[in-house]
């Protein structure tokens, strides 16, 4: 594979932002298939992980080792203010939505801006804005990465805190979705929650980040990829229990990238294109969605699939 260049990765990334679109639009909300809906559910729920590795995988390609060397903090450092920039921007374009949504909800001034900055800054979510929590949480594990780094870790045990973290996310994500039997110690995580990150997602990117650059640094062999590949997927699908499903949609994700980044295409005028348009596609479709929610049709979800019985 070139040096430089990652198609494969390009390709794929155009794949998972259609994936996204999928997730957040419920395309096969119609499907009265159960199986359908696992096979389905359980493949573009590797979108965002493959987001996140992907980073980590092509920002490890850019340093040296060890890495944590000077001048790989400043390139990690760049890349950071890169993604501020770009989830501000982001933030500026979708606000106009937030606006629509503190409306609808009837909230006051002062609600709605404290709703806001808890978007803003724990969430990375306003009214119809799904997509840009992927960016806050990039930028919350670089600042983990940094941290770590300067303090001389190995990238081994970044990874290893950040899985840490992620299963963290993964029991604060089932503490908010709790609806069993009153346990005040839960109820009192569950208001903390509601009031500041919402869920656990947020640490997402502490794992897949982390997990991207030891990949770029040591790729597993194609028969591991293959085998967490199918195993995450297949027993995923056999699964239902949506918090055990984040760990074996890890799994998958990972050995998905694994074998995506084996793959080499020949460098071609298509991918420079590719690559822009799975950036517009992720972060613009909840704009074209809302429109076509709000406006054009009474079964937006639908989609045209609902033939799928």
């Amino acid at each position: 594979m070139n040096a430089k260049r990652y198609n494969s990765i390009d390709l794929w990334k155009l794949i998972m932002a259609f994936c996204v679109v999928a997730l957040h639009t419920i395309t096969l909300e119609q499907s009265k298939l159960i199986i359908i809906n696992e096979l389905y559910d359980s493949f573009v729920n590797m979108a965002v992980p493959f987001f996140f590795i992907a980073s980590g995988f092509l920002l490890a390609k850019k340093l040296q080792l060890p890495l944590h060397k000077e001048e790989n903090i400043d390139i990690i450092k760049n890349y950071l203010i890169r993604i501020v920039k770009l989830y501000l921007i982001w933030n500026i374009i979708y606000l106009p939505l937030a606006i629509i949504g503190f409306i609808l909800d009837k909230s006051t001034p002062l609600m709605s801006i404290y709703l806001y900055l808890r978007g803003l800054f724990l969430v990375g979510q306003q009214y119809n804005s799904w997509p840009l929590w992927y960016l806050l949480s990039t930028i919350y594990s670089l600042l983990f990465i940094i941290f770590l780094l300067k303090r001389k870790q190995s990238l081994k045990t970044i990874t290893i805190i950040g899985a840490i973290l992620f299963l963290l996310g993964i029991g604060l994500t089932y503490i908010s979705d709790y609806t069993g039997q009153e346990v005040m110690i839960i109820n009192v995580i569950k208001r903390i929650l509601s009031l500041t990150i919402s869920s656990g997602r947020i640490f997402s990117g502490m794992f897949y980040i982390p997990m991207g650059m030891m990949l770029s640094k040591k790729s597993l062999k194609s028969s591991y990829c293959w085998i967490l590949l199918l195993a995450g997927y297949i027993v995923n699908v056999l699964i239902t229990q949506p918090h055990i499903s984040s760990i074996l949609i890890s799994l998958s994700s990972i050995g998905l990238f694994g074998i995506v980044s084996s793959i080499s295409f020949k460098d071609s005028i298509v991918y420079p294109f590719i690559r822009k348009m799975s950036t517009v596609i992720y972060f613009i479709h909840m704009y074209v969605w809302s429109i076509y929610y709000k406006r054009l049709c009474e079964k937006p979800t639908a989609l045209g699939v609902g033939w799928i019985e």
